[in-house]
């Protein structure tokens, strides 16, 4: 067991190290939705707005093939390319499936819970310089969150200090009852 949490916390590093890597320069933005049944809808899009990923001759297949390798959380990633003519490298990732690995979304009593657990690998860096903008939409009102701006059913995160700390957010039905 202790083997297997110390393999699980280096895969954890490597994977927030890749992000960070891959992102250096980019800006984030895009949704994931989960519905009430389970499903999962992903939209994200990376931007090289300062064309860090062209200097190392990176595409959105390079993007592609790290989130089916290293990624795995993200299950049948489909990444096209949506780079404007003359414009930064930009690239589009969605998937319809629920994500898997460490990264949950369950439902109990009539309440929605969400937890990405991020690193915890006691990284200080700042993560500041990354422009993000990624709105999470839960099934029911969101009633306590850890990280994000909450309005109603969604939260918008605009750090990528999630990587590290995490993410939970808990939804609820409205319990209220009319007479």
């Amino acid at each position: 067991m202790i083997v297997r949490t110390r393999h699980f916390s280096r895969l954890v590093v490597c994977l927030v190290g890749i992000i960070a890597f891959l992102l250096a320069g980019c800006k984030i933005d895009g949704t994931v939705e989960f519905q009430a049944d389970g499903r999962t809808r992903i939209d994200l899009t990376f931007e090289d707005s300062r064309d860090s990923m062209a200097k190392i001759k990176q595409t959105c297949e390079g993007v592609r093939l790290t989130f089916e390798a290293e990624l795995t959380f993200v299950k049948n990633p489909k990444v096209e390319d949506i780079t404007p003519p003359g414009g930064h490298l930009k690239c589009r990732l969605t998937s319809n499936e629920p994500f898997g690995g460490h990264v949950k979304f369950t439902k109990n009593d009539g309440k929605y819970y969400f937890k990405y657990p991020g690193a915890h690998d006691k990284d200080n860096d700042d993560y500041s310089d990354f422009i993000t903008n990624i709105t999470i939409s839960m099934p029911a009102k969101v009633v306590k969150v850890n990280r994000g701006k909450v309005n109603g059913n969604k939260v918008t995160i605009t750090s990528l200090d999630f990587l590290t700390y995490g993410v939970e957010i808990t939804a609820e039905k409205d319990s209220t009852r009319s007479s």
